[in-house]
């Protein structure tokens, strides 16, 4: 699947925050949704200075104007995953995200899973169980296109090897409609939840992501 950022019907355009405020944003239809796009300064993956297992947000933010859709409103579910391959071993503690709030219910669970043939190893229910690495509840996100600073954090204590592949993906709950903003220049292999089966989007924009 692929898209073309402003002119695809994959996007949703919204012209101000009053427009955001009303909470009247189709999430619905496609797969991204966007703010007047901005550009900040770009980086890769773990950036001279920083830290972790993996870091797309370190040192300039994220794009606060445009997100995958991480959406739990009829008629479609959407759960975007993204992988990465870890800089070090040891042990995990936390993921930060930059993750935004659109409508509905502002809460969302990350999952870390492993790697499974290029592909999460968990469905996007997160399911088996015990194929999970670490889940935590992440809550009361900034409104969406407000913020390209603000990020959300919850706990996660995994065993990660150097070189290996893993994957982040974000279930939003009943009624949830959010954005996991892009980085401002990582990319990388995607997969998106879609009704409960995994689409392969290939490479793409990754979402601003930490693990420390």
């Amino acid at each position: 699947m692929k898209k073309v950022l402003v002119t695809c019907s994959a996007l949703l355009l919204v012209a101000s925050i009053g427009m955001l405020a009303q909470d009247n944003i189709n999430l619905n239809q496609g797969s991204e949704t966007e703010y007047l796009a901005v550009t900040r300064t770009p980086h890769g993956a773990n950036p001279a200075g920083c830290v972790g297992f993996y870091d797309n947000i370190c040192g300039a933010g994220y794009n606060g104007g445009i997100g995958w859709k991480v959406n739990d409103r009829p008629p479609v579910e959407l759960s975007p995953a993204m992988q990465f391959t870890a800089s070090k071993s040891g042990t995990s503690s936390e993921i930060t995200l930059g993750l935004t709030y659109v409508t509905g219910t502002n809460a969302a669970v990350g999952i870390l899973t492993e790697d499974c043939g290029g592909a999460p190893c968990t469905d996007p229910d997160g399911q088996p169980e015990d194929r999970q690495l670490c889940a935590g509840k992440v809550s009361n996100m900034p409104k969406f296109g407000s913020t390209h600073t603000i990020t959300v954090t919850f706990d996660c204590r995994a065993q990660i090897s150097r070189g290996q592949k893993y994957w982040v993906f974000l279930q939003s709950l009943e009624n949830s409609g959010l954005a996991w903003n892009h980085s401002n220049s990582a990319t990388g292999h995607m997969y998106e939840g879609k009704n409960d089966s995994w689409v392969n989007f290939g490479t793409e924009h990754l979402s601003a992501l930490t693990v420390q």
